[in-house]
């Protein structure tokens, strides 16, 4: 296990990327938030040939960042969630899992003082954490929906620039349009644990 402080430890998101893209045989992200059309962990999967699934909230991804990962073809899947999600855990299977306060945005990988852990693939096998992970994957699976370019049209039309969406968030009204342009289906019943 290690601690991911980022610029305070010298252990960072990036090197991990970077590692663990040249070992991994997929990732996995359940981020939160997401924004920008480059990202370090998409470039990473990328130009390693590794898979990338993200799951994020519906009030919390850039349109930019989903376009990017819907342009990266077969290697990249992104699905969001309506509400209730705030996790942040990215899973390089094969290698480990960070599982911390950071977002896949340019502020928490560069700027933010962020905190997290890395747990090597080994630790995660042998302390049962694996099958943790794996089960919250299948929830998120089970309460997301795809993304596609009508999905990112419709974000888009919220607003072009952050400033709008903060205008909105501030005026309360983002949520209210979220919900009218993805109406929430009911939750599937609870996986047994």
């Amino acid at each position: 296990m290690k601690i991911v402080l980022g610029r305070l430890n010298a252990v960072t998101l990036d090197e991990l990327a970077t590692e663990g893209c040249a070992i991994c045989s997929r990732v996995d992200a359940a981020v939160a938030f997401a924004d920008g059309s480059e990202h370090r962990l998409l470039d990473e999967c990328k130009s390693t040939g590794k898979i990338l699934k993200y799951i994020g909230r519906l009030d919390g991804v850039r349109p930019d960042f989903l376009r990017e990962l819907l342009a990266s073809g077969s290697l990249a899947e992104a699905r969001l969630v309506w509400k209730g999600f705030h996790a942040k855990v990215i899973w390089w299977r094969d290698f480990g899992a960070y599982v911390g306060s950071a977002n896949l945005t340019a502020r928490a990988w560069d700027t933010n003082v962020e905190a997290g852990i890395f747990v090597s693939e080994e630790e995660l096998q042998h302390g049962g954490g694996a099958g943790e992970l794996l089960r919250m994957f299948e929830h998120l699976d089970a309460t997301s929906f795809s993304v596609d370019v009508a999905v990112i049209e419709r974000l888009e039309s919220l607003g072009q620039s952050a400033e709008e969406d903060a205008d909105l968030d501030r005026r309360g009204k983002r949520r209210a349009r979220l919900d009218e342009l993805f109406p929430q289906p009911p939750p599937p019943p609870p996986s047994p644990p």
